[in-house]
């Protein structure tokens, strides 16, 4: 049946997980078990009916229960971790959406209500067993590991073109500037928004993925009035000779072939709104690329923060059940 998986707080990730889910069509190697949120149940199942509206899918409740595709999904309103019934339900991997709990020690909740191992949504604090990006660094996952983060939709961004560019030329040093959506959707978007400049911990916390790579990179993020979609930009120093043309087709052949679907590539003249529920965690902009004096270089990669984020929150789950 594949692994059983919960979903642990149902805002903005924990819908774009169920929903990628089932448009990637992986509902026979990952089985969503059940939905745990502060909701009430038939908010939930509001949110599910139009999230899945659209996908063929056949949905219907019965009391607490989802019923999607035929299959049960328990629902909870419990805000203790403690006291959720992982253990009756046999959860393999519980994904903690909910904001509350993203350092090691409350997670591990999880595992005492009975949860195999627990997948955070956000970058964490160093007692966790391991950050991982899909598609950089799963291969570090190991069998005791309990606890793992699934690092930030900007780390995700940049760890893969970084790991790109260094096994290729070599990156010394680097600086990035994240424009990111404004990420509240309950906010009124009717009045204008300023740009906010705000610090991130994504870029310093490349180290945790690619640990060579440590105290190499910083940088910013700009929030903007949009409700999706984000843009990083990283301009760093290369240890060899390159130009342009290298730059690209590096990231070509990853995005064709160690990194397909993670990774995308694109030399279209793009905006925002073109990579909307792209499911790649970086669609790297061929068309950006700037390289002078042959090793200060410019890069570009556009994100999904919430979509391509959550297809690999579904990796990472399924990876962590098979390594």
């Amino acid at each position: 049946m594949g692994i059983r998986i919960a979903i642990n707080g149902f805002g903005r990730i924990g819908r774009s997980v169920l929903k990628a889910l089932y448009a990637s069509n992986r509902q026979e190697q990952i089985q969503v078990v059940a939905i745990n949120d502060i909701e009430s149940f038939s908010t939930v199942a509001e949110h599910v009916k139009n999230d899945l509206s659209g996908l063929n899918i056949e949905l219907s409740t019965d009391k607490n229960t989802l019923l999607i595709a035929g299959r049960d999904v328990h629902y909870s309103s419990q805000a203790n971790p403690v006291k959720l019934p992982w253990k009756s339900l046999n959860i393999d991997v519980v994904l903690e959406c909910t904001g509350q709990f993203t350092q090691a020690e409350p997670a591990h909740m999880h595992i005492l209500a009975g949860a195999k191992k627990v997948l955070i949504s956000a970058l964490s604090d160093d007692k966790v067993d391991a950050t991982i990006v899909y598609g950089v660094n799963q291969a570090d996952l190991k069998a005791e590991h309990k606890v793992v983060s699934n690092g930030s939709c900007t780390l995700n961004c940049l760890a893969h073109m970084v790991s790109v560019l260094d096994a290729a030329m070599g990156v010394e040093y680097g600086l990035s500037t994240t424009l990111h959506a404004y990420d509240d959707r309950h906010e009124s978007m009717v009045e204008q928004i300023p740009m906010i400049p705000t610090k991130t911990n994504s870029p310093n916390s490349i180290g945790l993925v690619l640990p060579h790579m440590k105290g190499k990179i910083d940088g910013l993020s700009i929030r903007l009035s949009t409700i999706n979609v984000a843009m990083l930009d990283v301009t760093f120093s290369s240890k060899n000779q390159t130009t342009v043309a290298e730059v690209n087709e590096r990231m070509r052949q990853a995005a064709s072939a160690s990194l397909q679907g993670a990774l995308g590539y694109s030399e279209e003249n793009a905006v925002s709104t073109d990579f909307s529920v792209h499911p790649a965690s970086c669609v790297f902009d061929a068309t950006q690329t700037k390289v002078t004096a042959g090793r200060l270089v410019k890069v570009v990669g556009w994100f999904d923060n919430e979509w391509g984020f959550s297809n690999r929150m579904l990796d990472t789950a399924q990876a962590m059940m098979t390594n």
